[in-house]
């Protein structure tokens, strides 16, 4: 089978490895071929980690790449399924579900909100948010609470961002703004704004499956607070009433969703 997967950031990276294990063909598009082949250089780096680490042989993470490839758009054509995996940015996802809507996608996974009447759905992955930070960053050991880092520059998405909103949204339940910050820097990439915060130029909140690597290699610091534990949803949907939800449901499994009913 061959699947082209829109969107090839944490969760669309791990689907094409997972349909790559599987033997298909895994068509990976980003908002570039660049774009893309960095994430594919992503997904291979994490693989060789595996095996460095013995829990997987040269040989498979060799086999799954081979199958995961970065073509342009138009190698989709002929594609058996079709996914889309999005961030909540409103007009991106709105423009998604449309395309949903109109029979142009087989099922997406998107982050965040959207209209549970509309479509069937399963949860597919619960993804914890954390704040960040460079390890020698000035931060006063005692800052344990949310409140504790306004006196930080926060470094941010834009507005509409799904980071953005998840943030804006635990600040509201505390009668806080992003005002209430020292001082804020809104960046629109991701790369960047972890880029800054390895500079020790301020404290961001992400996924933490968005900077493992990061944490790993001890070039970012998870900033551990008493009063935000945070984990937002990812949901894998298609459209109502189809007549094929068994075969959803299996599709749902073979990708590893956390869940099995919807």
């Amino acid at each position: 089978m061959k699947v082209a997967i829109f969107g090839a950031g944490t969760m669309g990276s791990g689907i094409a490895q997972v349909f790559a294990a599987k033997g298909h063909t895994a068509l990976m598009y980003a908002s570039s071929v660049a774009s893309a082949q960095r994430h594919k250089d992503k997904l291979a780096a994490s693989l060789n980690k595996k095996v460095a680490r013995g829990k997987m042989t040269q040989e498979a993470a060799d086999d799954i790449m081979s199958r995961v490839l970065v073509e342009e758009f138009e190698a989709a054509a002929d594609a058996d399924l079709v996914i889309e995996c999005v961030a909540e940015n409103m007009a991106t996802k709105k423009e998604l579900l449309g395309r949903l809507d109109a029979g142009k996608l087989d099922f997406a996974v998107v982050e965040g909100f959207f209209d549970k009447t509309s479509y069937d759905h399963l949860r597919y992955a619960s993804e914890p948010f954390v704040a960040v930070c460079a390890p020698g960053y000035p931060l006063s050991p005692q800052a344990r609470r949310l409140s504790d880092l306004l006196g930080e520059r926060l470094i941010t998405r834009e507005p509409g961002s799904g980071t953005r909103t998840i943030l804006e949204k635990h600040l509201e339940l505390q009668n806080l703004t992003l005002g209430d910050f020292w001082q804020v820097m809104e960046i629109s990439s991701l790369e960047a704004v972890k880029a800054l915060a390895m500079e020790g130029c301020g404290v961001t909140f992400l996924y933490q499956a968005a900077v493992r690597d990061e944490l790993a290699s001890g070039r970012l610091r998870e900033i551990e607070l008493e009063d935000f534990r945070y984990r937002h949803d990812f949901t894998f949907l298609w459209r109502k009433n189809s007549v094929f939800p068994a075969w959803y449901h299996r599709l749902f499994r073979e990708l590893g969703g956390v869940e099995a009913t919807a």
